[in-house]
């Protein structure tokens, strides 16, 4: 039967799907010369080798030396991109009725729950590397593996909505302490495990665009979603 949704809206139905939460996201992956695997993942591009734990990850290599520097027009920039993060994300999420945000296409990549949750763990990380730039440059940050955050603590067991909530206020926390920092500061290096050295500029650049390329993700789930239930 259709009707409407929690947005008020008529949606087609929901096909319910019985998905492992085992199997979180499925690249496609292609063997090279030498036993690496070059590993593909809607337009991300990745190189990894066997003993390389293979998981999904928008992470990016740095090089502090070699990184142009970002002029303070830049910044301000990216720090009001960064400051109205929330309401770009709740505002992004109106789009999508509540009955599929469990759904995943079938390549089994994340829900939109479960995209969320997962941003609003990123945020708390994010949280501590940010503060750890600032009072300890030089010093290492903590890697973590998204995947296996989604599959040992259950994202979609999680409320979504007190994820949203702390997200939002992790986010201002942040914002009122970095929006006015002396130059400097942002010149501070610390060493990521996977992505090597970065500034606290690059640690800008990689979370102000991390809720964006989250919801592209979201409207590409939303639209298999769509695309399946117009097939049948």
């Amino acid at each position: 039967m259709v009707g409407p949704g929690r947005d008020g809206h008529t949606h087609p139905p929901l096909r319910r799907r019985q998905e492992s939460l085992r199997h979180v996201r499925k690249p496609r992956r292609q063997r090279r010369q030498g036993g690496a695997e070059r590993v593909t993942l809607r337009g991300y591009l990745k190189v990894r080798h066997p003993k390389v734990p293979r998981r999904w990850s928008l992470g990016r290599r740095y090089d502090c030396g070699g990184a142009a520097a970002i002029t303070p027009d830049e910044r301000t920039r990216k720090l009001e991109s960064y400051r109205d993060a929330y309401g770009r994300l709740v505002d992004g999420l109106k789009q999508f009725p509540r009955d599929i945000w469990q759904f995943r296409d079938a390549h089994g990549c994340w829900s939109i729950h479960e995209l969320v949750v997962h941003i609003t763990d990123s945020e708390a990380n994010s949280y501590v590397r940010c503060r750890r730039l600032i009072a300890e440059s030089g010093e290492t940050l903590m890697a973590y593996d998204e995947n296996a955050w989604a599959t040992s603590l259950d994202y979609h067991d999680q409320n979504p909505d007190e994820a949203l909530e702390l997200f939002r206020l992790l986010r201002h926390r942040t914002y009122t302490i970095i929006e006015s920092l002396p130059e400097e500061t942002w010149s501070h290096t610390a060493h990521h495990p996977e992505n090597g050295n970065m500034t606290l500029d690059d640690w800008l650049e990689t979370y102000e665009s991390h809720v964006p390329e989250h919801l592209q993700h979201m409207r590409e789930n939303y639209d298999a979603w769509m695309a399946q239930d117009n097939s049948g």
